[in-house]
């Protein structure tokens, strides 16, 4: 073998983190310290329920956690064998499922879930939440949740998590354990409503039941999840696909919101059907356009620039113009092309730019919301724990980055 192939082979090697190390201790790392936290919160909040509600339900407690453990370790033998070509390191897989299990599920979810259903009863009306407040909270904040924990992950092991496939392993791990978490805590609860008996025969039909329809369930989930946020961000073994990423984290809310198993065909008897013909009829439409015009389509690119750019320029001022028939509009629209121009030419990313035009309105309808719910005080947005823990990591995360912070960390630990 010659030494250009061989050479070639251990850059393919290096590119992909295919055997890379993980050291999840990484102080100088602000990833670290909100996973701990979050983790460590989590913890506390089970650690506080199960003291409040021990001896009583002692027998339902082991009930739970034997039947989780396994159905958590035939899971993870499934998933070793998924992986058996590339081989997640165990403290990287440990970590998933610890964050999903404890970080995801109770410091995020269960605090998220309450907040947007009262954001619901409060907008909407008490009727219109009761209706729908579960099926519109639930896969939007636990599959964030869960991201969440991924994208700490993917900062505490860029070198590891290169490729889709990592995304998908990794993401499998963070859902396995917010799933097993969620059981016993579903578990916990049919406890309690056969208070004073048969607490074990209510977990294990709770459990029995959760496990059938859960196969297909937060695994899956936070796999296509973790899979899109690789894609959207990019790394070097994988070229960045926004459009893939978007829509595969999208459709891992969307089946989140379905909840796939042997109940769909009960539950949502329509949306099979429905999923089906949308598949028949875009695959019909795609045959016709790609038989069509893809040789028409394809001159276009061969139109001169001279030509081609005074067209879409006198379009995006009509377009521009239509919405509101307003002249505001056209000057609006030129001074993004002017700005998109000059972030073009000094080289800056587009990505913070569209997630900022994606979530702006979002960020404002939120404003707006939280300063309707305190009165049009500012007070909340520092003082209260999430909030007070995201400006804390937003203000970590910067320090981290300036040179001096950065020199300090790395004269400190060659002084050690």
């Amino acid at each position: 073998m010659s030494a250009e192939l061989l050479e070639r082979r251990r850059a393919a090697i290096a590119t992909s983190g295919w055997g890379a190390r993980f050291d999840f201790f990484q102080p100088h790392n602000a990833c670290l310290w909100v996973y701990l936290g979050l983790v460590v919160s989590g913890l506390w909040f089970v650690v506080n329920t199960v003291k409040g509600t021990g001896g009583a339900f002692d027998e339902a407690y082991a009930t739970a956690l034997v039947s989780s453990a396994l159905f958590a370790a035939a899971f993870l033998a499934f998933l070793r064998h998924a992986d058996r070509w590339e081989r997640t390191p165990p403290a990287l897989a440990l970590a998933a499922f610890l964050g999903g299990g404890f970080g995801a599920t109770f410091a995020i979810a269960i605090v998220g879930n309450g907040a947007l259903m009262s954001i619901y009863t409060k907008v909407f009306g008490e009727a219109w939440a009761t209706v729908w407040e579960a099926g519109l909270t639930a896969p939007f904040v636990e599959e964030t949740s869960k991201g969440a924990i991924f994208v700490l992950l993917l900062g505490l092991a860029p070198v590891v998590i290169r490729t889709a496939s990592d995304g998908l392993m990794v993401g499998a791990y963070v859902g396995l354990g917010f799933q097993i978490v969620e059981d016993i805590l579903y578990a916990q609860n049919s406890a309690f409503a056969e208070f004073g008996a048969h607490q074990s025969d209510a977990v294990l039909h709770t459990f029995l039941l959760r496990a059938v329809t859960g196969i297909p369930s937060h695994a899956l989930y936070t796999a296509l999840f973790g899979a899109g946020v690789i894609y959207a961000l990019g790394t070097p073994a994988q070229p960045r696909r926004l459009a893939r990423g978007i829509a595969l984290m999208l459709s891992a809310m969307l089946i989140h919101g379905v909840r796939p198993g042997p109940m769909i065909m009960t539950e949502a008897p329509t949306f099979v059907y429905d999923v089906v013909a949308m598949m028949m009829y875009a695959t019909i439409g795609i045959l016709i356009y790609g038989l069509t015009l893809t040789n028409l389509l394809i001159k276009v690119l061969m139109v001169p620039k001279a030509v081609i750019l005074p067209i879409i320029f006198v379009l995006c001022v009509v377009g521009s113009y239509a919405i509101a028939s307003r002249l505001f509009d056209v000057w609006v629209m030129l001074g993004f092309g002017v700005l998109g121009y000059v972030l073009r030419r000094f080289k800056y990313p587009v990505a913070p730019l569209v997630l900022g035009m994606v979530l702006g309105d979002l960020m404002e309808k939120g404003l707006r919301r939280g300063l309707v719910l305190s009165d049009g005080s500012l007070e909340p947005f520092f003082t209260r724990p999430i909030s007070a823990v995201l400006w804390v990591t937003i203000v970590l995360v910067i320090v981290m980055k300036l040179d001096f912070v950065r020199n300090l960390f790395r004269r400190t630990r060659t002084a050690t």
